[in-house]
């Protein structure tokens, strides 16, 4: 959640990128029990884990599972890689610390970094994650400041986050298995390498994540070139293909009297307008019988989809939405296309029947809105699996005639209005290299009209043709004839086309060579560039890298789909919007850099960010983001900016209400609400705010006013200081009920009850006397016993080798059980279960519940002349 600088020490900027590398990768696991020790008054972070208080020091990760009266400690003699604790955190159940050392070089103190480990057990076994393959992860200057994440409880989804200073930023989307280092642009990888010096916006010092706008995640970033915002949306929420198979626009699927349109690909559905966005998507949980969309078609509200496995694997069936998309249902009693090389490539409707092709499995027909589906036979005079002709893949319908693309040629019918064939017309094409081959797999009819009365002129038909033999060649052919001819044109030879769209007299072709066209129905040797609304060459839709896969028209719309995502252009393609598509669970969709040089939006006042936090007020859409903010160059300021979300206008300055007619969205201004001021740590209780700072102590901060800052001393009830005015704080958090401060002297713990009024003060000292013995929890709750070793648990430490008797005694000095009867133990410190020692369940010899009330216990040993110690505890219900 926090910013961490390991050993107290800002990092300088103009310290040199260290070349070192670290290699540590593997398991680093001890069943070693934690020391019980207060090991450091210098206390870095403090955070909440399984209901115990946990706090990273520079000498190992201590615990308190009891409030801070006793402490248990974990370092590199038990099982942790080294002492220095960087930073810590918790998320779904397992613990997170980033550990390393500190050097002297050249005079200077050099952190670096030894690994990043992780417990599921609360520390009784460390592991630490493994970073093979990423270069330049541990070691000099490569410190972990700061860890964070997010877990989805309902989807099982896991973040996680780490800085790392010259190490740059790293994320895993596997609960830390593995991880990436993540870039602002793919090209900064270089920096990262040993050939390169990060430049300021790749030292990374603090990250936090944001919840609060929507099913998105925004993760923010503080650099040595200020904040930057990695927004990741939800794959319902963009469009989600990369490699985009169909398209189809749908003016009555869905509310109002906007034009949809539909865009299937290799991972569902995306939805959006004509226009553009905003787009969803659509997934098999939303009703698809499969992930990858094989063919779209729009008809009477209804929007019916074919899907598969994938791209070569088998057909999953059909299904039909009436309500926009947002849900799909699967057509019933459709086994048949439900298998290999049955795709179900297209849709055609006349007179109200509709006609799917499904390659081998033919050609169906239904006459009630696809309810129902019955197959007809292309070619009955041979309904053997030989007979190309009944292997359908494409349709295009003009009238009363119906065209078949098969895999032996097209095949033209011509139909009555109970739609029985009237006549019929085979043409084959010939497997020859370079001139024809026999698969049609789409078929479009150009029609032209007389540009006097806009009557019918005549028609040309496209199709692209595929071969099925090494004897033919991929082409278009094209044909000028109504019906009657038998002569086709060659174009496009040798060439892969994936589709054809007609836009008046321009038939434009798509394929391996990008976008082509012609305007008198001559070969498409006019290539057509792909702009975006600069004027600039979208590479993305380069024919030598990016082949198009299908095209859509409407009007002067059209919509291009690719291997990489898909293009709009509403002017007949003088200017398109590219959406590069972005499937990378790690890569976010937006990223944003707020900085102090911006005079677009409210600037930071400096650019080097150490820390972040969140603050998240119940009447306000979205968080509040706090920073620390420091000079990175030149005039910067040093204080505490908090940045608020407000509505602007489209100029974005800020208006009084986002009612208004001139709101075009929220942004976020920066102020600087306390200046020349330092914090390590933030925490927040509702409105309340409190900053761990240098030198200037624990920082409240109430309400929304400007100014307001109050120092809370940090006195007991009798005002007593626990801790040095002047001294820095390092670590701030609430855990339930009470404040946790960290100092570089001791740890503080407030009650959160009114803190300027009744400031309820207690205090964890930094040592426990080796003569002290103690039990607890105390007191004990009888009730509260659920499995056989629970019970009091009992401390103390030998100085030599002893035996030990350990007895219960009643107010009246009563025998009432004795736990350890003069057994053998070795020098060392003795911490309940931790150390394997019996506890006591709070009954007697007899095994009786003892009365409720005040109990004493000895600690006997066979130390020097015998030595006893005595100690008290309480029972309770």
């Amino acid at each position: 959640m926090k910013a961490i600088i390991s050993c107290r020490f800002f990092l300088v900027l103009s310290l040199i990128i260290g070349l070192a590398k670290v290699s540590v990768a593997g398991l680093a696991i001890s069943f070693d029990e934690p020391d019980t020790i207060y090991a450091s008054n210098a206390i870095i972070d403090i955070i909440e884990h399984n209901g115990a208080v946990w706090m990273a020091t520079n000498e190992g990760v201590n615990f308190s599972s009891d409030g801070g009266n006793t402490w248990l400690l974990y370092d590199s003699t038990n099982g942790m890689v080294a002492d220095n604790i960087s930073s810590i955190f918790s998320q779904n159940g397992r613990l997170w610390a980033g550990s390393g050392h500190t050097e002297i070089i050249g005079g200077e103190g050099l952190g670096f970094s030894d690994a990043l480990e992780y417990t599921d057990d609360d520390g009784y076994n460390w592991f630490y994650a493994d970073f093979d393959g990423i270069p330049n992860v541990l070691g000099a200057e490569r410190s972990i400041y700061d860890i964070t994440g997010h877990y989805n409880d309902v989807t099982g989804e896991e973040w996680l986050f780490f800085t790392g200073y010259a190490a740059g930023l790293l994320g895993s989307r596997d609960g830390g298995t593995t991880w990436r280092r993540m870039f602002v642009t793919p090209g900064d990888s270089i920096y990262y390498d040993n050939s390169h010096q990060p430049r300021l916006m790749d030292r990374y010092f603090s990250c936090v994540t944001d919840t609060t706008h929507g099913d998105s995640l925004f993760l923010w970033t503080g650099t040595a070139s200020g904040i930057f915002k990695y927004a990741f949306a939800p794959r319902w929420e963009k469009p989600f293909s990369d490699t985009i198979t169909s398209i189809v626009f749908c003016n009555d699927c869905g509310p109002g009297d906007s034009s949809r349109v539909f865009i299937g690909g290799n991972n569902g559905i995306t939805i959006g307008n004509s226009s553009g966005g905003p787009f969803v998507s659509r997934f098999e949980e939303d009703g698809l019988p499969g992930p990858y969309i094989s063919m779209l078609f729009a008809y009477a509200g209804h929007l019916f989809v074919g899907t598969m496995e994938d791209s070569d694997g088998p057909s999953t069936g059909l299904a039909v939405s009436t309500d926009g998309g947002d849900w799909f249902d699967t057509v019933s009693d459709f086994d048949d296309v439900i298998r290999d090389n049955r795709k179900i490539s297209e849709m055609a409707v006349m007179r109200d029947r509709l006609y799917l092709a499904a390659e081998e499995a033919g050609l169906f027909v239904s006459i009630d809105t696809g309810q129902n589906w019955a197959h007809l036979w292309v070619d009955s005079s041979d309904t053997s699996s030989e007979n190309g002709r009944n292997i359908v893949h494409a349709f295009d319908v003009l009238a009363d005639t119906l065209r078949i693309g098969t895999d032996s040629g097209l095949v033209t019918w011509r139909m009555d209005s109970l739609g029985e064939v009237q006549s019929y017309r085979y043409d084959v094409f010939p497997e020859s290299i370079g001139v024809s081959s026999a698969q049609v797999i789409k078929i479009r009819t150009q029609v032209f009209l007389d540009s006097v009365d806009n009557s019918f002129d005549s028609l040309a038909v496209w199709t692209i043709n595929r071969p099925l033999t090494d004897s033919g060649s991929p082409v278009v052919r094209r044909s000028s004839d109504y019906f009657g001819n038998t002569y086709w044109e060659t174009h496009q030879w040798d060439v892969i086309t994936n589709d054809i769209a007609i836009m008046g007299d321009t038939a434009f072709m798509i394929g391996s060579e990008g976008l082509r066209y012609t305007i008198d129905g001559s070969n498409a040797d006019n290539f057509q560039r792909i702009y975006d609304s600069l004027h600039t060459w979208v590479r993305l839709y380069d024919q030598y890298d990016d082949p198009l896969t299908v095209m859509a028209v409407n009007a002067d719309t059209m919509f291009i789909g690719s291997e990489n995502g898909f293009s709009i252009s509403n002017n007949r393609g003088q200017t398109h919007r590219v959406y590069r598509v972005n499937t990378d669970s790690l890569r976010a969709d937006v990223i944003r850099n707020y900085n102090a040089y911006d005079t677009l939006y409210y600037p930071l006042p400096g650019n080097f960010i150490p820390t972040l936090a969140i603050q998240k007020l119940d009447n306000e859409n979205y968080a509040r983001i706090w920073a620390l903010t420091r000079p990175a160059v030149g005039d910067e300021e040093t204080g505490l900016s908090e940045g608020i979300y407000k509505p602007m206008d489209s100029s974005f300055t800020v208006i009084d209400s986002d009612t208004l007619s001139s709101f075009a969205g929220y942004g976020i201004v920066w102020e600087n609400r306390c200046p020349d001021v330092q914090a390590w740590n933030f925490a927040f209780n509702g409105d309340s705010v409190f900053a761990a700072a240098n030198g200037d102590g624990l920082l409240f901060f109430e309400g929304d006013t400007a100014l307001g800052w109050d120092t809370l001393m940090l006195e007991n009830e009798i005002g007593d200081y626990l801790w040095k005015p002047g001294d820095s704080v390092f670590a701030v958090e609430v855990i339930g009920d009470d404040l946790y401060v960290g100092t570089e002297q001791l740890l503080v713990r407030l009650s959160l009850g009114d803190l300027k009024v009744n400031r309820e003060f207690s205090y964890v000292d930094s040592t426990t006397s080796s003569d002290e013995v103690y039990a607890f929890p105390v007191p004990f709750k009888q009730s509260s016993i659920s499995y056989e070793s629970d019970g009091v648990q009992f401390h103390f430490t030998l100085k030599e080798e002893s035996r030990v008797t350990l007895e219960i005694y009643d107010a009246a000095m009563n025998l009432v059980k004795r736990v350890i009867d003069d057994q053998k133990f070795q020098a060392g410190l003795y911490h309940g279960r931790n150390k394997g020692m019996p506890t006591w369940n709070g009954r007697n010899g007899k095994g009786d519940k003892v009365a409720v009330g005040i109990y004493y216990f000895k600690v006997e040993t066979s130390a020097g002349d015998g030595d006893v110690r005595w100690g008290k505890l309480a029972v309770i219900p």
